[in-house]
């Protein structure tokens, strides 16, 4: 696949995102459910490329297809921090549903947009950080995610909220 085709598949992923469930997502969500998506789907690394960041794993190639698509123009905007997908969207995301290509990963983004939409930013970042403790290098926020109190209310609220198992809180705890 050369760039220009891994932009396209970018850009078409965003919609496919997006349009999973109807719900604007910040450039944050966004690019940490891809990252979820790239580590479940292998082939799918390379297209992304995610790299260390301030806030976590960070794609150049997603974070410039939100600020000016090549091949899905006007099919998302993003205002005040919320990426939304267009009525041209809308359909772009029909469109592409019905891809052979795509059909198999629609079920998976509905399930990944359905847990992480139910997440605070520090509950993602702390779960994303415990998960891939590679991607706290760079972060500006991980001592302050990981302070006992804060930890402690974050796991709390992720087992309330029944994202996380009782195990899990153990295992993180």
């Amino acid at each position: 696949m050369n760039n220009l085709d891994e932009v396209e598949e970018v850009e078409n992923f965003i919609v496919l995102l997006l349009g999973s469930d109807g719900h604007n997502v910040s450039e944050i969500f966004l690019q940490k459910e891809l990252f979820i998506l790239s580590n479940i789907d292998e082939s799918l690394k390379l297209v992304f490329n995610f790299k260390k960041h301030y806030k976590g794993p960070y794609s150049d190639v997603v974070s410039s297809s939100l600020d000016s698509p090549l091949y899905l123009e006007d099919s998302f905007k993003l205002i005040n921090n919320q990426i939304l997908l267009t009525e041209k969207g809308k359909k772009d995301f029909i469109k592409l549903s019905k891809d052979e290509k795509y059909k198999e990963i629609i079920p998976l983004l509905k399930f990944l947009r359905k847990i992480y939409e139910r997440l605070s930013y520090e509950e993602l970042l702390f779960l994303i950080y415990s998960t891939y403790p590679e991607y706290t290098e760079m972060s500006d926020i991980q001592e302050e995610i990981f302070k006992r109190d804060t930890k402690k209310r974050i796991l709390n609220n992720l087992l309330r909220k029944g994202l996380i198992t009782e195990e899990r809180y153990e295992e993180l705890k």
